[in-house]
Parts: C-alpha cells; sequence; structure tokens
C-alpha cells in the first residue's frame, strides 16, 4: 500500500478518536438513550479503528515481504555478478596463455625460418 494511503487512513484513525471522545463524553448525559447511542457510537468508532489498524497492519506485512523479496534478488543478482567476473577472469588468463602460445610458436617459426635459410644457404655454397 503507498505511504499516501496509509496517511489517508491515519487520518481516518484520528477522525474516529474524535469521534470516540465525543461519544464518551456523551455518557455522561443523564438520558438513556443519549447514553445507549453513545455506546453504539463507540462501538463503531473501536470497530473503525481496529478494521484501519488491519489494514495497516496488512500493508506493512505486504512491505516487509517485498522488501525482503528485493533483498533476495539483489543477492542472487550479486552472486551473478561475482560469477560472471570469476568467468571473465578465467577468459582472461586463458587469453593471456594463448597469446603467450602464438609468441612462442611465432619464435620457433621464425627459428625454423632461420634455420632454413642458413640450411639453404650451406647447401649453395657447397
Amino acid at each position: 500500500m503507498a505511504a499516501g494511503a496509509l496517511e489517508a487512513r491515519g487520518t481516518k484513525e484520528e477522525e474516529g478518536r474524535e469521534k470516540f471522545y465525543k461519544a464518551l463524553a456523551l455518557l455522561e448525559d443523564p438520558s438513556p438513550v443519549v447514553r445507549r447511542g453513545a455506546i453504539e457510537e463507540i462501538g463503531k468508532v473501536i470497530n473503525q479503528i481496529n478494521d484501519i489498524s488491519n489494514t495497516i497492519a496488512s500493508a506493512i506485512e505486504e512491505q516487509t515481504a517485498t522488501t525482503n523479496e528485493i533483498a533476495r534478488n539483489s543477492s542472487e543478482a550479486s552472486k551473478g555478478v561475482e560469477e560472471i567476473v570469476r568467468n571473465i577472469s578465467s577468459v582472461s588468463i586463458a587469453a593471456q596463455s594463448t597469446s603467450q602460445g602464438a609468441n612462442e610458436t611465432m619464435k620457433a617459426s621464425q627459428s625454423i625460418a632461420q634455420m632454413a635459410n642458413d640450411l639453404n644457404q650451406l647447401v649453395k655454397n657447397n
């Protein structure tokens, strides 16, 4: 429930309290009819306040459940990010190894090419 709706409920609850205290004051009236009406009004106000309190409690429960769900989702997202970082790190290490292997292969190829050239020169000179 939105904060504005809770605020409106709080205002209604305050109005209910005012009615309750007015009705309570009527209990001092000597007329049994007035007192009976005051008691009925007090009962209505108590029920109204109870309904409002239950609505607020329900909204708080919903908000708590939503907050807990957000926290759980954030935790799972964080775990996912950690896994992605580990995977990127592994890919980076593999790329470095591949690059080193390629460099070593290139050096070996250059060395073989030089040996072939040297061998070719020996064959031509003899």
